[in-house]
């Protein structure tokens, strides 16, 4: 894992922002990026967008679906993308495969989490389902 890097470097591939959630968030991240820095304007930021999104080979619906194609189908350079889609894709293809970098400025997301009562109604489901986001700051159950 290599941390420190820019958003520069993340001009690359991602999912299709108007369908996924966290291509919202790629996308918001490079933008507040292209803003804050030394001399920036509001036609720097929007040169900056429209070169980062002429770097996308593929637009897919979603997070998966670009892991999919960056780690199986080897299209693009790099994959931006959620934590944890890029930790399970280290330990499906191997962790020589490809690095996981962490840019200076990450951005925090933080998706809702509901508990569906009808689909957790056993002991062993209702249990399973509040362990996964007790972890997370916050979680009231």
């Amino acid at each position: 894992m290599s941390i420190g890097r820019t958003v520069t470097d993340f001009t690359r591939s991602s999912a299709n922002c108007e369908t996924s959630g966290g291509a919202r968030w790629n996308v918001l991240a490079a933008w507040a990026w292209a803003l804050r820095q030394e001399g920036s304007s509001e036609e720097t930021a929007r040169a900056y967008f429209a070169e980062f999104v002429a770097h996308v080979p593929v637009l897919d619906t979603g997070a998966r679906g670009s892991t999919t194609t960056f780690t199986q189908r080897g299209v693009g350079d790099v994959l931006v993308t959620w934590e944890n889609e890029a930790f399970l894709a280290l330990a499906e293809m191997g962790e020589d495969q490809f690095d996981i970098v962490v840019p200076s400025v990450p951005i925090l997301t933080e998706p809702p989490v509901a508990l569906v009562k009808a689909n957790s109604e056993g002991d062993e489901q209702r249990a399973a389902a509040e362990a996964y986001p007790a972890r997370w700051r916050g979680w009231s159950g």
